[in-house]
């Protein structure tokens, strides 16, 4: 009896020994379990931090912060558990956000967020891309007769700002203004109307000079252009209309010239065969269009806002750009239209190309500073750049 008492015993020990080795092995895969989780949600949370550093990065980032030389990273934001004293994202977490030149004109952008020991990093390939080919959103469409060198690369999902245009700046009153002979002004001014059949000198010196007109003509081979050997712009603000068939700016001042209208009035560049017109600086619109026509001969860059199926039309033997001197068309909400034995050297950032019976020839040749940003009017810089797929 004492002898199954005793086994009775051992196995009852042996029993609670089992139960225990298995409750002590639960409770410890429980324990792993649970770490386990509290580590994912940690990583999980550290990766959103990464995700939104990143973002921000995108969002936030103007063009002139990226690094030009060097492969050494660019602190964008370093919170302090990295060993920053930036607290601007304190909401968002612990983060660290850096941009790397990778080559010329390739960076990384990297984000690193921590949740306890948690880190995660994800980062952004960014690769510029300067119009070196023909950026359309919408629709291509040529004639037969069409001569393309080479032909443009319709590219979709394509996303351009549109241009802000400034205030009209408050100047002095000047009254009307008629040149038929050698003029010169030095000084920034309103005038009511400005009609130059002579040569006009626009002098700004060595700061921007502002011209402020009710109408703008240029005609009867008049010619308008920058004297001095200063480095300030001539900007001139049209509050009505444009019409410009005498010869505006030079190839040699393409960049200090601007003429901003205002108005929702047709710009026109071009008028007879003898009286052609010719353009070397920015003209920039809000909502008007802009018509080249007859010969005329531009450098430099052509921007508007117009939503028109012509927003930009070149016609009849104009030369637009040179094979050293590009022009730049812009219109993101609108139609560029080339036909009738014109002519283009140069880059179309449009929604809509139409080439008829003409000539497209790609031209990468942007004159600084439009190279490689885009500088509109207002002070705005727009990049012209692709954010590339996450590596």
């Amino acid at each position: 009896m004492s002898n199954q008492k005793g086994s009775a015993l051992v196995l009852v020990l042996m029993t609670v020994a089992a139960l225990l080795i298995v409750g002590v092995s639960l409770v410890s895969a429980s324990t792993v379990e649970f770490r386990s989780a509290i580590n994912q949600s940690h990583s999980t949370q550290a990766f959103y931090v990464a995700e939104a550093g990143l973002n921000w990065a995108r969002r936030t980032m103007v063009p002139a912060s990226l690094p030009t030389s060097g492969n050494t990273p660019h602190i964008l934001y370093r919170s302090i558990a990295f060993g920053g004293d930036n607290t601007a994202l304190a909401e968002i977490g612990e983060l660290d956000v850096t941009v790397t030149r990778i080559a010329d004109g390739r960076w990384e952008l990297r984000s690193t967020g921590l949740q306890h020991q948690a880190r995660r990093t994800v980062s952004w390939h960014i690769t510029q891309k300067v119009p070196t080919n023909h950026q359309i959103e919408d629709e291509f469409s040529d004639h037969p007769k069409a001569d393309l060198r080479p032909v443009p690369e319709g590219e979709s999902g394509l996303t351009y700002p549109s241009v802000t245009l400034p205030q009209l700046p408050a100047e002095t009153d000047r009254g009307n203004l008629t040149v038929s002979t050698a003029t010169t002004i030095a000084a920034s001014g309103h005038y009511n109307n400005l009609t130059v059949n002579g040569p006009l000198t626009i002098t700004p010196g060595n700061t921007d000079l502002n011209i402020v007109v009710n109408t703008l003509v240029v005609s009867n081979n008049g010619s308008l252009v920058i004297g001095g050997t200063g480095t300030g712009r001539v900007i001139i603000h049209v509050i009505r209309s444009v019409d410009l068939h005498g010869t505006v700016g030079s190839t040699t001042t393409v960049n200090r010239l601007q003429v901003i209208q205002h108005g929702d009035r047709t710009v026109n560049i071009g008028g007879t065969p003898t009286d052609p017109g010719h353009f070397h600086g920015t003209l920039i619109t809000n909502v008007a269009t802009i018509r080249i026509d007859h010969s005329a001969t531009l450098s430099g860059l052509l921007i508007t806002n117009s939503t028109e199926r012509e927003a930009i039309r070149i016609r009849n033997d104009a030369s637009v750009g040179t094979a050293t001197e590009g022009v730049l068309f812009y219109a993101p909400n609108g139609r560029v239209d080339i036909d009738n034995h014109s002519s283009v050297f140069g880059v179309v950032v449009a929604n809509d190309l139409n080439v008829g019976y003409a000539t497209l020839t790609l031209n990468r040749i942007i004159t600084t500073p439009f190279f490689p940003f885009v500088s509109f009017g207002g002070g705005a810089t727009y990049p012209v750049s692709n954010w590339n797929e996450r590596r």
